[in-house]
C-alpha cells in the first residue's frame, strides 16, 4: 500500500489511503498522547464518548503514518499542527493533508502543490429525510435532483454533500460555509462546479459499493500559520 501511495503522490499530486478505526487505535499513555495529538490533546480529554476518543487517536495515528510513508520519513518525524481555524496541517507545509471518517472507516489524503479536502459518507445516510437538500443545495441543484428517480435520489444527494464538505475542508471554512453558494454538475465520477471553478478539480469514487468518497483539490497552498 505504501509504495502505491508514494507513486500516486508523485504521479497525480494526491495520495489517498483508507483504513478502519479498530486497526489504527492503540492505548497510549499521557506522554504518547501529547506527542501524537499536540494541541488536540485538550480536545481529547474534553470528549466524553469513548468512541470519539478512539477515533481521534486512530485517525491521527493513521494520518501521521500515511504522511510519513509517502514522504519517505519516519512517523516520529511528522508533526501535525493546525491553523487558527482548526484545520489540520503538516508542520513545515511540504504537503497538505485532509481526513474524514464515517462509521468505522477512515480516509486520509495527502496532496502536493495545492490544498486538499476529502469527505466520505455512506450512500444510505438518509440526507433527503433530514432536509439536507433544501438546506445545502441551491435551486439549480435541487432542480436536477428532482429529476433523479426517487430510489437513486438520496445517493445523488450524498455525493453532492461530500463534494461540498470536501471543498469546505480544503478552504478551511468547514460548516461556516453556506453550502448553497456551491453548485455542482455531476458527470460520471467527475464533477464540475459552477462556483468555484478557477483552478479547482473535483472527483468521487466508491469504496465497497457503499461509501462515497469525494475529493476537492485547489490551487492555493495553505496560507495560515500553524497554531502551536
Amino acid at each position: 500500500m505504501w509504495e502505491r501511495l508514494a507513486r500516486d503522490l508523485r504521479a497525480n499530486g494526491v495520495a489517498l489511503g483508507f483504513g478502519r478505526t479498530r486497526a489504527w487505535y492503540a492505548d497510549l499513555d499521557e506522554d504518547e498522547l501529547a506527542h501524537l495529538l499536540g494541541h488536540d490533546v485538550a480536545r481529547y480529554h474534553r470528549l466524553r464518548e469513548r468512541a470519539r476518543k478512539t477515533r481521534l487517536v486512530a485517525s491521527r495515528r493513521m494520518l501521521r503514518e500515511v504522511t510519513a510513508r509517502v514522504l519517505a520519513q519516519e512517523p516520529d518525524e511528522v508533526r501535525l499542527v493546525a491553523d487558527h481555524r482548526g484545520r489540520p496541517m503538516l508542520a513545515g507545509g511540504s504537503v497538505d493533508v485532509s481526513l474524514s471518517h464515517t462509521e468505522d472507516l477512515l480516509i486520509i489524503g495527502v496532496a502536493s502543490g495545492g490544498v486538499l479536502g476529502v469527505d466520505v459518507e455512506a450512500l444510505d445516510r438518509p440526507l433527503l429525510a433530514l432536509g439536507i437538500a433544501e438546506a445545502a443545495c441551491n435551486p439549480s441543484e435541487n432542480g436536477r435532483l428532482a429529476r433523479v428517480p426517487l430510489p437513486r435520489r438520496n445517493a445523488r444527494l450524498v455525493r453532492l454533500w461530500t463534494l461540498k464538505e470536501a471543498y469546505a475542508k480544503a478552504t478551511g471554512e468547514g460548516l461556516r460555509l453556506d453550502f448553497r453558494q456551491l453548485a455542482f454538475r455531476l458527470n460520471g465520477m467527475r464533477a464540475s462546479a459552477e462556483f468555484p471553478s478557477q483552478g479547482w478539480t473535483f472527483t468521487s469514487f466508491m469504496i465497497e459499493n457503499y461509501y462515497c468518497v469525494s475529493i476537492a483539490v485547489g490551487p492555493e497552498a495553505p496560507a495560515c500559520e500553524p497554531l502551536t
